[in-house]
């Protein structure tokens, strides 16, 4: 029974871990958005780099997806992400909450595959030692530990499975981004695509703060070129003085309200 207890903590975290790891990588690879994206971006870097050593590339590294936000434009306050974002905005809306299919991408990041490999060897020697131990009990004893025993067996049997499938989703990785597999590691790739959501939402929310900010910004010009034009009109006689301004307007509001005006008499010359 202390062995159960015991185990099952360890055999869901580790779980839970190999399940988070395939399906963040599976929905990376499977998703057409996010391939659309990277197109995008190489749009985009050729055309920053349009004359330029690095200009017409056919593709990019992987990494520089995790540095994108540190590309100074020639806009102030703006990065190459914020012209990413916007130029998504204007042509390709539908592929602004991108992701958030990847929500827990961070976490994942922070998985330790190597670790997870250790872990299960670990379990499953803790596992082998138990059934030694209990082949010298009793058959009645066996009997009241062989459920707990088959369920142990059963998860590292499919823990095993699963971490073979996160093996062969680096692989896939590898030869889906053209990366070097002596430098790149699928926690690695996970660490980049979390970096780049990170900052590309944030570049929604910043390239939005910075429209309102312009928008109000060209309010008050709009304002103020209207209050200095006033005093210039009027000097030049394009608008009445405010007295006249006030006469005019009592004349029109009495004319609507119905008020007959007299004829003044012609003086005799």
């Amino acid at each position: 029974m202390k062995f159960r207890f015991e185990f099952k903590p360890l055999t869901d975290e580790l779980g839970n871990k190999i399940n988070s790891c395939l399906k963040a990588g599976n929905a990376i690879l499977e998703s057409t958005e996010v391939t659309e994206l990277l197109h995008i971006v190489l749009v985009v870097g050729n055309f920053i780099n349009t004359g330029g050593y690095a200009g017409n590339a056919a593709g990019f590294r992987l990494s520089l997806l995790s540095k994108i936000h540190e590309i100074k434009s020639n806009k102030p306050r703006m990065t190459m992400m914020h012209v990413l974002v916007e130029l998504i905005e204007k042509n390709r809306p539908e592929l602004l909450n991108f992701y958030q299919k990847f929500e827990n991408i961070a976490q994942v990041a922070e998985i330790d595959i190597a670790e997870n490999g250790k872990e299960l060897q670990e379990l499953t020697k803790l596992l082998d030692d138990i059934k030694r131990r209990i082949k010298k009990l009793d058959q009645d004893s066996i009997d009241k530990f062989s459920t707990v025993i088959k369920e142990a067996t059963d998860f590292c049997e499919t823990a095993k499975d699963g971490l073979d499938e996160v093996n062969g989703l680096e692989a896939r990785f590898i030869e889906f981004f053209v990366l070097d597999k002596n430098s790149y590691s699928l926690r690695e790739c996970f660490r980049v695509f979390s970096i780049f959501c990170t900052n590309f939402e944030k570049a929604i929310g910043e390239n939005r703060k910075r429209r309102e900010q312009e928008a109000r910004l060209a309010r008050r010009k709009s304002e103020l070129a209207e209050k200095e034009s006033l005093p210039r009109a009027r000097s030049k006689g394009g608008l009445p003085p405010p007295e006249e301004e006030c006469v005019i307007d009592k004349l029109l509001s009495e004319i609507r309200g119905g008020l007959k005006l007299r004829r003044t008499r012609r003086r005799a010359l």
